[in-house]
């Protein structure tokens, strides 16, 4: 339950607040925010009840695979399928782990849902970052942000090589959550 305590979840539910008013002053639709509020928070419970979440402060990673369900966690090592999720939870991708562990990976794709990721990139393997959000915030290594639509990044090892097929590419996805992407 501490999700429902933490400033992700408030600061989510000040954003609902914040456009539903704007729909009603606007367009003057009436949308029910604390139905929809309380109908997310019983599949949120259905969610802990399904998957054996701990009730108390000390709640563990749920992991199921490349998932981090309802926790913390930090992904440093190559599933083999190439694709990361983070729902509800906080997670941090160690994105130079997983590509230098498989020389012929050239993609990562990496998704945030009501969350919050921190993915480390380093700056010595050229890497294209798409980075794609809706209702979230996406802080790229060049300090711009995107919180609607999509935007692309390259590190300076992607800008100077003349190689293009050496090229990474991480494809990065919010919604209603936070992803920073740091390199290091």
């Amino acid at each position: 339950m501490g999700f429902l305590f933490s400033g992700l979840f408030w600061g989510i539910i000040l954003i609902f607040l914040g456009v539903t008013v704007i729909i009603n002053l606007v367009f003057h639709i009436h949308i029910p925010l604390f139905r929809i509020i309380f109908a997310l928070l019983l599949i949120y419970l259905g969610f802990r009840v399904m998957l054996g979440g701990s009730w108390g402060s000390h709640a563990h990673c749920r992991s199921a695979g490349n998932a981090i369900l309802f926790s913390d966690a930090t992904i440093a090592s190559d599933s083999g399928e190439g694709e990361y999720s983070i729902i509800f939870g906080k997670g941090v991708v160690e994105a130079g782990s997983i590509l230098n562990a498989d020389p012929l990976r050239r993609s990562l794709r990496i998704n945030t849902i009501f969350g919050s990721t921190l993915v480390r990139i380093p700056g010595n393997i050229p890497i294209a970052i798409r980075a794609s959000s809706a209702f979230g915030g996406i802080t790229l290594p060049d300090g711009s942000t995107t919180a609607f639509g999509e935007t692309t990044y390259k590190n300076e090892a992607c800008r100077t090589i003349a190689d293009e097929s050496a090229i990474r590419t991480i494809n990065v996805s919010v919604v209603f959550g936070a992803c920073r992407i740091e390199e290091h």
